[in-house]
């Protein structure tokens, strides 16, 4: 299979309103967010396909309308994950343990004829929803920030995921006609692994020539030390210029670049501390709305709906119906 030519083609502008990721959307205003991201939902394809000919799509489906019950016109699907009994290789111990019931081997690559089954039974199931939800787009997302260790097991190869990319695009065309195929999450390149790996996942997808519709990236800006508690607009600038110059390669005319990740995600040591003030907050999501649209960037996708300021190792951005940090995305 090959890529789709696409070169110079024009890409659907999507939704330009804030977009959201709701692991518990109780409490979220309806029509607040024009986009939804079903990542670490329980939508994954290991708890989807539990067993060898066994298939429950009920929670992407749920989650899909409620996607659509909130007033959001943009979905993300995540594709990826897969369950024990669909890969062949050695359990990867970093894997992420809330992934899937059986951890460690999610984070392998499944051969193409069981990917091809899997992205065909996901691309149906989604085609078939929109018949009663035309008014929602539903995008798919090829994996989670695979650089990182516990989403793809180190041993895999960048090449490898690229070859499943190019196969999930020809069957999308096929079966969920008018969707876009969005690259995994590109992170910061915080460790030389993670810069050797997406390098090399850029220049494969390159060399491939129309992979992907939109890159994705991730931003999580920091502070380095607990005094500093956040990195401001240095971190945020620092962290998108980054992520955009590692994708820059791998880009073709008329693509889109999306931020399907971003929170201050600030590193504390003890709880409990009151992370950022609520005019910190509010100030952040100012800076990256107005950056965003000044670099024509139409999907930013928060993570996540509320975190508790006082939980350990979070710190970060919290919204409410009330609060200045929504406000602050259209202010």
């Amino acid at each position: 299979m090959g890529a789709t030519a696409r070169a110079g083609s024009a890409v659907p502008q999507a939704d330009p309103r804030l977009g959201m990721h709701f692991p518990d959307a109780n409490g979220a205003p309806a029509h607040t967010f024009g986009v939804e991201r079903l990542w670490d939902t329980g939508a994954n394809w290991c708890r989807m396909n539990p067993a060898p000919g066994v298939w429950d799509f009920t929670p992407l489906l749920s989650q899909l309308d409620g996607a659509a019950s909130r007033g959001a016109h943009t979905a993300i699907v995540v594709l990826g994950f897969p369950p024990q009994h669909a890969v062949t290789g050695t359990p990867n111990p970093g894997e992420a343990i809330w992934l899937c019931p059986q951890p460690g081997y999610a984070s392998l690559l499944p051969s193409n004829p069981v990917w091809d089954d899997y992205v065909t039974r996901i691309a149906d199931q989604v085609t078939a929803w929109r018949t009663t939800h035309p008014e929602v787009a539903v995008h798919f997302q090829v994996w989670n920030e695979p650089a990182a260790a516990w989403f793809l097991s180190p041993d895999q190869r960048p090449a490898r995921l690229v070859a499943l990319a190019v196969r999930a695009r020809t069957i999308l065309g096929q079966h969920a006609p008018g969707s876009l195929l969005v690259s995994p999450s590109i992170v910061a390149n915080t460790s030389l692994r993670r810069a050797e790996w997406q390098r090399e996942f850029v220049a494969a997808a390159a060399a491939r020539g129309w992979v992907f519709d939109v890159w994705a990236v991730h931003l999580y800006p920091k502070g380095g030390t607990l005094a500093e508690l956040w990195s401001g607009p240095e971190g945020y600038l620092a962290r998108l210029t980054d992520v955009a110059d590692t994708v820059a390669p791998g880009r073709q005319p008329g693509d889109q670049l999306w931020i399907t990740e971003i929170n201050a995600n600030v590193a504390i040591l003890a709880a409990p501390v009151q992370v950022l003030t609520d005019q910190d907050q509010a100030a952040f999501v100012q800076l990256v709305a107005h950056d965003t649209a000044a670099r024509g960037i139409p999907i930013v996708v928060w993570y996540r709906w509320h975190y508790d300021p006082w939980q350990l190792g979070s710190g970060q951005i919290v919204f409410s119906p009330d609060s200045p940090a929504l406000a602050a995305w259209g202010g």
